[in-house]
């Protein structure tokens, strides 16, 4: 199953922190989809995820967040 999604509707999706800061940001989305290949199967502006690529996308997202707690040496609320 396919899911179409816009970068911002995905944005929405994930949801925001304390400090109103998106958890992933478009930029990220679109580098993502275009690191794992998808980034070809966009359609009047929308990408196209498989269930698994969402999966996926959900783990780079915490990889992500997790990378920018401790660089910027904020407690590590993952640990």
């Amino acid at each position: 199953m396919n899911v179409y999604q816009t970068p911002e509707q995905a944005v929405e999706a994930f949801g925001y922190d304390e400090q109103n800061r998106p958890f992933v940001s478009k930029h990220e989305i679109r580098r993502f989809a275009k690191e794992s290949g998808i980034y070809s199967k966009i359609s009047r502006g929308k990408i196209v995820f498989t269930r698994e690529q969402l999966e996926q996308l959900q783990e780079f997202v915490v990889t992500q967040n997790e990378n920018k707690v401790t660089a910027t040496g904020e407690i590590d609320h993952f640990a």
